[in-house]
């Protein structure tokens, strides 16, 4: 994924986004043990592939899964038609993912899945009680 071509062919900023392979920090590395305490010390990576994510955090819209995403998706629908090219092309791997903190289910109704599926291969979706899970 190149997050500068997909930003501009959505013509929309996401909220988070990385190119594959761009350099970070991973939290995990080499653990050092000292008498009192352990810490990690972390190590420098690259990312195993690139994401363009849009939150809806700020949306206003409540607790209602449905309702953030449909505040996510009805901004993707306006590039529906860029979408469905970045799916066909095998250089791209497109996936919508639901992300639900504090709430072990949710419900979508079936029309909504549908407009889900007709701009993505894939449709993950995770929920966590809190960050920390």
């Amino acid at each position: 994924l190149r997050k500068n071509e997909v930003t501009r062919a959505l013509d929309t900023k996401p909220t988070w986004a990385w190119d594959k392979g761009e350099p970070y920090v991973g939290p995990e590395g080499q653990r050092i043990s000292t008498d009192d305490s352990t810490t990690v010390r972390p190590v420098p990576r690259k990312r195993p592939w690139g994401v363009c994510g849009i939150s809806s955090e700020d949306a206003g819209v409540g607790s209602d899964v449905e309702m953030h995403a449909e505040y996510v998706l009805t901004r993707l629908e306006l590039a529906s038609e860029k979408i469905r090219e970045f799916v066909v092309d095998p250089s791209y791997h497109v996936v919508v993912s639901i992300l639900c903190l504090g709430s072990p289910s949710f419900e979508l109704s079936s029309s909504f899945v549908a407009r889900l599926a007709r701009i993505c291969e894939r449709l993950e979706v995770t929920c966590l009680n809190s960050w920390e899970s």
